[in-house]
């Protein structure tokens, strides 16, 4: 009962946090804005985003939340660092 209560808290909490994780970043991103140019920006904009989700599963993880290491481990996935970035939904640079 406990740990079902656990995860049921850690799941709103997680995505709680990745909500508030991700309208900081497009805040501060929305302010550095007119000092970027394209290229700058893009570099910019993809290290944020990557520094805030794996921040946020930094923390999950911290808090106990192990499921998103093993579902990964067990479809074989890369380790984050080895992951592609995905520059949109069509295109993925590996």
């Amino acid at each position: 009962m406990i740990a079902r209560a656990w995860g049921a808290f850690l799941l709103a909490f997680g995505a709680l946090l990745l909500a508030l994780m991700c309208f900081a970043w497009a805040i501060a991103s929305v302010l550095l804005l007119p000092l970027a140019s394209a290229r700058w920006g893009r570099r910019v904009g993809r290290m944020g985003a990557m520094c805030v989700f794996r921040g946020w599963l930094g923390v999950m993880e911290a808090l106990g939340e192990r499921y998103f290491a093993r579902e990964l481990a067990a479809a074989g996935a890369p380790q984050v660092s080895e992951m592609p970035i995905v520059e949109s939904a069509t295109h993925i640079r590996g």
